[in-house]
């Protein structure tokens, strides 16, 4: 009688280690699936612009009638959408090219300041910073392109 309960606790034991085992292996091989397979995905889908998301969302809750709109009350919404999100990429752009013109001043400023030799190593930097920023969005651009869709050729018997 007193081996009987060592055997059992030397097999329960061994059973919570098999468990445990298992839960492990299936927990690694589920993180390397996500890794391989789910994000990739995830990051080929742009995101929305910050100042888009609400554009998007209103233009949502329309289309899917969460807001139950009648016809008359969608047609006087969809142009006030339209007309915000058009207002956003405006106020987008015209921030952008300020941002621009705002750092060409401040160089303008630093390069009245520097000596020839320094100005010219100061063009250098500012050509390679650009063309760094140029290989990035292209690289970015690459990144987010869709995939080829892939055909299938039938051989004719």
């Amino acid at each position: 009688m007193t081996a009987e309960p060592q055997v059992r606790a030397r097999f329960g034991w061994r059973v919570a280690a098999a468990f445990a085992a298992v839960f492990l292996f299936g927990a690694a091989v589920g993180a390397v699936c996500v890794l391989r397979y789910a994000r990739p995905a995830l990051l080929r889908r742009e995101p929305p612009a910050p100042e888009q998301f609400s554009v998007q969302l209103m233009r949502r809750w329309v289309q899917s009638d969460k807001l139950a709109l009648t016809a008359e009350q969608r047609e006087k919404v969809r142009p006030i959408v339209l007309e915000t999100a058009e207002s956003l990429r405006r106020l987008r752009r015209d921030a952008l090219h300020s941002g621009q013109l705002e750092i060409e001043r401040m160089q303008d400023q630093v390069a009245a300041i520097l000596t020839p030799e320094q100005k010219a190593r100061f063009e250098e930097l500012i050509q390679a910073a650009r063309d760094r920023m140029r290989r990035y969005i292209q690289q970015q651009q690459q990144s987010r392109a869709p995939e080829p869709q892939r055909t299938v050729q039938r051989k004719d018997p």
